[in-house]
């Protein structure tokens, strides 16, 4: 067509070349009808192994195919006509039509080619199957005599791995912090002994846990933890170190406890208390003890180091100085008086002892 188009005074080029497109669309239409001839004497043979619904859709599409060819060789024939008469607008059309079917032409066949790799990998695995068989057969007999000893190595196995999963999820459960953890002990082997061993260990963490929440409330939290982590410091030797000590009470207290109820001077002395005892926290102190309305607090090591004990310990009296406004505008509620209210101060002593 092209050539036509080019060169249309070329008639022995011209002629080669429809020879040439005569003998392929012969020859597509023989190898269509090849295949389809073997299709249908696989579909027909009773014996066959192939996939007869596959080989049907197959020839369906083929047929399809063959179609598509008539259709391709139609609209030749209308360009070449369209051409002789020099007709541009139905050259265009059918140069158009030409392209589609071309293209649907190729997507058919690749599909059609699709379709036949698939059976034909069917039939590989048919066959492969079929070799396999017998192999299998045997190797069920063997399978059947290993079943046997898998089944008694399992539960042996199961024996073992059961307490060892208890195990595992008791250490959890008290990684998590629930010391009230005991895992069974059901043997008496390796396994039973570290499982004893385990719940040992828990009893001990968690007796250390009591003790360290009962004395939290009337210790600090670091000396607590101190005794229970290095025991040895109980045995009473002691040791002579530089500490910083610190004593801070209220003065006024006298004159405004004269006019207060028991009650209302508890929550006085309470808020007072936690006023001034959180400088001392926040800047490392141990506080020892309270003493009526004071506060006695010591600054050293372990708990801070030698050289800042004593800075820590001024910089909590300042804080709790600056902290005395605060308590003074909350008297009022406190007190539940307006007037009369006696001026509170913050006495402080910072002694350094041996």
């Amino acid at each position: 067509m092209i050539t036509r188009l080019q060169a249309p005074d070329d008639k022995a080029t011209i002629q080669r070349l429809e020879l040439a497109a005569s003998g392929k669309s012969r020859d597509a239409d023989a190898e269509l009808a090849a295949v389809r001839r073997i299709i249908g004497r696989e579909i027909s043979d009773s014996s066959s192994l192939e996939d007869k619904p596959e080989l049907a859709r197959l020839d369906t599409r083929l047929e399809f195919l063959q179609s598509r060819h008539r259709d391709l060789e139609t609209v030749l024939t209308a360009l070449e006509a369209a051409i002789e008469e020099d007709d541009a607008a139905e050259q265009k059309r059918q140069l158009d039509q030409l392209d589609r079917l071309r293209d649907a032409i190729n997507d058919e066949t690749e599909t059609a080619m699709v379709e036949m790799r698939s059976l034909l990998d069917g039939a590989f695995h048919i066959v492969e199957h079929g070799q396999s068989l017998s192999a299998r057969i045997g190797s069920a007999l063997l399978a059947l005599a290993l079943a046997l000893g898998a089944l008694t190595a399992a539960v042996i196995t199961m024996n073992l791995v059961r307490p060892l999963r208890r195990l595992l999820h008791g250490t959890t459960l008290v990684q998590q912090g629930a010391l009230d953890t005991e895992v069974p002990v059901t043997s008496r082997d390796e396994v039973g002994e570290l499982t004893a061993g385990f719940n040992a260990m828990v009893r001990e963490l968690r007796a250390k846990a009591r003790i360290r929440e009962t004395f939290g409330r009337y210790l600090d939290p670091r000396i607590v933890e101190g005794l229970i982590d290095q025991p040895d410091r109980l045995a009473g030797t002691g040791d002579r170190r530089e500490m910083t000590v610190f004593f801070c009470d209220m003065q006024g207290f006298t004159n405004l406890s004269e006019g207060m109820t028991p009650a209302g001077m508890v929550r006085i002395v309470n808020r007072y208390l936690a006023l001034m005892s959180e400088p001392v926290r926040r800047n490392h102190g141990i506080i020892d003890k309270y003493i009526g309305d004071g506060i006695m607090a010591f600054w050293g090591p372990p708990f801070s180091p030698a050289a800042d004990q004593a800075r820590l310990a001024c910089a909590a009296g300042l804080e709790q100085f600056a902290a005395l406004h605060s308590f003074r505008t909350e008297l009022p509620d406190l007190t539940s008086f307006r007037r009369g209210i006696p001026h509170i101060e913050c006495a402080s002593g910072l002694p350094r002892a041996r």
